[in-house]
């Protein structure tokens, strides 16, 4: 009975206090005596001895990994002002020294994110073996660390291929699946010397560590002495044991990283909690043009549809730079634009330029219409294309002639050389060609020819023109009936009591132009009708 109630007695007594943060302090007094109590308990006294130094040990297996092609995900939580971003940093340097020392990889970039939007920017921009910090201050965290967790999951075998490592510093603890290690503030040694009379003090006090006590002169850190302690956990969370990490000595990097968390804290300060990442304005215009010329070739208007190009498009890329790419709220931004362009009517690629596009065209009197084709067409690739139809050329023979355009893009430029909407539309390059053919001035090509509004493709020297281009037409003859398909040249030849011609042109029948004169709008059939060999009398062809 005695010896019972003592052992009672002696399980009911407090274990005694150890004090760990002589050396290593933490915020304030509250936390120091938290920490104090929970690893003075028997069952995790062990952590804090010098035996559990596991510093060498995890140093050792990061190279392990590096070496062996993997990559690691560190995650860093604990109470605000313990040290995590700086043992973070510390960390991300230690890994790019390992991709140098174990991969001869010395290109190694280190990307910065203080928001779950900036880390969504950064993952589109990292490329392999690059670094990525993601640091969320205590007044900042929340629902961003839950989806933290969704990125990770979502992105765990593309990470690790690319072997791109992350560092998570937060002060709620985030448990994704693909933790390597997880690292609990437990302490800082902070160590300052005074620039004039060289007095060191350590473990001052934050608002005691600018100016020296002594001379009142101002102190600058030792960051080659100064150490962050941590508790070190595996990924089921068993505690191996605790491990000292120097600063690192890039004060150029300690300041870039200072500002940008700053302006993260001013932003959502200014913008009441809501955190968009910044959009690269040239980025923006450069994806918006190339979005606008996959659309004009594959004739895309819906907004839903626009979507489905980008990864077309970016398969054929070998650059990560070159691809259409970007986060949530990039794509939507990027989308919104193309799709107003499209609305707006201007989604035809946008050639530089005058106020007056006529008087840029380049002309040669007699040359051909592939030629005239050519010369007016900037872009490269699709002047090869018009070239090629305009002699009457098949996809494929362009193909032939051209391995490297790729039958896909012959076949979508041919859709947009087609396209009505856009100033390469080859009916529109046949009505300015013949118009030039025919002796028209470049500055009055404006006014002369009717384009797509409802009057005459060309009036010249009292003259009506009606101008028809067909591409790849099979078929023996084709049909034109006055009041549609020549509604305003026969409109307005009848309203004046004239008559007017019709110019028409297939590259595919071989011949290069027929034109039937002198059509009657009153008297004349309603079907005019044009052959492919000269069955019927034609009232003059031109070879």
């Amino acid at each position: 009975m005695f010896k019972k109630n003592i052992k009672i007695r002696y399980n009911s007594r407090p274990f005694r206090i150890v004090h760990y943060c002589k050396h290593y302090t933490l915020e304030d007094n509250l936390e120091i005596i938290a920490f104090d109590k929970e690893y003075s308990d028997p069952k995790l006294r062990w952590v804090l001895r010098r035996k559990y130094n596991y510093t060498k040990r995890f140093l050792k297996a990061l190279g392990e990994r590096i070496g062996n092609k993997s990559n690691l995900i560190i995650v860093i939580f604990g109470t605000p002002n313990s040290g995590k971003s700086e043992g973070g940093q510390t960390i991300a340097f230690f890994i790019r020294y390992c991709f140098w020392k174990y991969r001869k990889i010395n290109y190694i970039k280190l990307f910065v994110a203080f928001s779950t939007a900036d880390f969504q920017t950064i993952l589109t921009e990292m490329e392999i073996g690059d670094i990525g910090i993601r640091d969320e201050s205590s007044k900042l965290s929340g629902a961003g660390s839950v989806n933290v967790q969704k990125y990770l999951d979502n992105i765990t075998k593309v990470i690790r291929k690319n072997q791109n490592s992350f560092i998570f510093i937060d002060p709620t603890l985030i448990e994704p699946d693909v933790v390597s290690y997880y690292l609990e503030s437990a302490g800082k040694r902070s160590v300052h010397k005074c620039i004039k009379c060289k007095r060191k003090y350590i473990n001052l006090k934050k608002e005691m560590s600018k100016i020296c006590p002594y001379c009142k002169a101002d102190l600058e850190p030792i960051y080659s002495k100064c150490k962050v302690r941590f508790i070190l956990f595996d990924k089921k969370h068993k505690i191996l044991g605790h491990i000292y990490l120097p600063l690192h000595m890039s004060n150029h990097f300690r300041k870039i990283y200072d500002k940008k968390k700053d302006e993260n804290i001013e932003s959502i300060m200014a913008n009441a909690g809501m955190v968009t990442p910044e959009i690269d304005g040239r980025r923006l215009e450069r994806d918006t043009k190339l979005l606008l010329r996959l659309c004009e070739i594959g004739g895309v208007r819906k907004k839903g549809e626009i979507y489905g190009l980008i990864p077309l498009y970016n398969t054929k890329q070998k650059k990560d730079k070159d691809k259409i790419k970007g986060d949530t709220n990039y794509m939507r931004v990027l989308l919104s634009n193309v799709f107003r362009e499209i609305r707006m009517g201007i989604e035809h690629i946008r050639l530089e330029k005058n106020t007056d596009m006529f008087m840029n065209i380049k002309f040669k009197e007699g040359e051909t219409f592939s030629k005239f084709c050519f010369d007016n067409i900037e872009d490269e690739g699709i002047a090869i294309v018009a070239q090629g139809l305009a002699r009457g050329d098949s996809l494929r023979g362009i193909e032939h002639n051209f391995p490297k355009l790729g039958y896909y893009y012959i076949q979508r430029t041919s859709k947009l050389l087609r396209n009505v909407n856009t100033e390469l539309n080859l009916g529109f390059m046949f009505e300015r060609w013949y118009a030039l053919s025919m002796g028209v001035p470049k500055y009055r090509l404006k006014e002369l020819l009717g384009g797509s509004s409802d009057k005459p493709d060309l009036i010249w020297n009292d003259k009506i023109y009606s101008l028809k281009f067909r591409l790849n037409l099979k078929a023996a003859s084709l049909k034109f009936q006055q009041s549609t398909d020549l509604g305003p040249e026969y409109r307005y030849a009848k309203k004046h009591n004239k008559k007017y011609d019709l110019v028409f042109m297939n590259p595919a029948w071989g011949l290069k132009i027929q034109i039937v004169e002198d059509i009657d709008p009153v008297d004349d059939q309603e079907e005019v009708i044009v052959w492919k060999k000269v069955l019927k009398p034609v009232k003059k062809l031109i070879f």
